[in-house]
């Protein structure tokens, strides 16, 4: 992951869940139950691991893509992925979600100005 850059990260993130959103639309049809409703046969259980590994590239790509230094233009990407990421864990409803893009924004400015040395 160290060479994705810029839109690369949203790129990256969309891939994947994309892939995890077509695995859970095949897992969920009838040809993957098992013996009861609650169970999976053999190829949904297959795909539920599967969905699993995607699951745990998603947080590998976005623990990096918060954690690295970068410039102001990268991180604005990152930043990005960070408030999809929010959205899309439905962990924030709008007006937590507008606190948070606000948050990061801010966050953005103090980064700028402790690499400029001055105060925005």
């Amino acid at each position: 992951m160290a060479g994705i850059s810029s839109y690369g990260w949203q790129a990256a993130l969309d891939a994947l869940q994309l892939a995890i959103n077509g695995i859970s639309g095949i897992r969920e049809q009838p040809r993957c139950a098992g013996k009861n409703s609650r169970q999976y046969n053999a190829a949904g259980e297959y795909l539920e691991d599967l969905q699993g590994i995607l699951n745990r590239e998603v947080e590998r790509l976005i623990a990096a893509a918060t954690s690295d230094q970068c410039d102001e233009e990268e991180w604005q990407h990152r930043a990005q992925i960070r408030i999809q990421v929010a959205a899309r864990d439905n962990e924030l409803n709008l007006l937590e979600m507008a606190d948070f893009a606000l948050r990061l924004h801010k966050e953005g400015r103090n980064r700028l100005s402790a690499e400029e040395g001055s105060e925005c």
